[in-house]
């Protein structure tokens, strides 16, 4: 009975080996490198913003440009920031249901590419060689990161169509 057991623990884990797509091993690694980055840059760019807020406020309207952009970027630095610091508190979630969108996209400039993926009105970035396997309505299941979205598994579901 035990041996049987085993065998059937066995085909469900090779099962779900033949649907995984992608694993990231090094996901919480990835929380904390998102938040050792982006936290510090976020907190310089915020007391740069309030030091030409200062200025302008002072009647300085020199200053309205650097201000507006210095804005912009704490702005966009602590979204992402506290966003791996809320995750550093949580744990990895799942999603499933039809992929929306997928698609590749150069990252800066030329400099490599990237896949993506919509799913429940949220966006993952996964290897773009696993995007070539995917296309839109196919069933998934993705365990991620709350707040920031960083993919561990990806695993297509039984009854997808495949591209095999």
């Amino acid at each position: 009975m035990t041996s049987a057991r085993a065998e059937d623990e066995f085909r469900r884990i090779q099962r779900e080996q033949d649907n995984l797509l992608e694993e990231n091993p090094g996901h919480h690694a990835a929380v904390y490198r998102r938040a050792l980055i982006f936290t510090p840059f976020a907190i310089a760019f915020l007391v740069a913003f309030s030091w030409t807020l200062r200025a302008l406020l002072a009647g300085n309207l020199g200053a309205l440009i650097g201000c507006v952009l210095l804005g912009l970027i704490a702005f966009a630095l602590s979204y992402e920031g506290v966003a791996a610091l809320r995750d550093l508190r949580t744990q990895p979630m799942r999603s499933s249901g039809p992929l929306d969108r997928v698609w590749t996209k150069s990252k800066f400039l030329v400099f490599g590419k990237s896949g993506y993926l919509l799913l429940n009105r949220r966006v993952f970035e996964i290897r773009v060689d696993t995007s070539m396997l995917m296309e839109s309505g196919q069933l998934v299941t993705i365990e991620h990161w709350p707040h920031t979205n960083i993919v561990v598994t990806l695993h297509r579901d039984r009854g997808s169509s495949s591209m095999d």
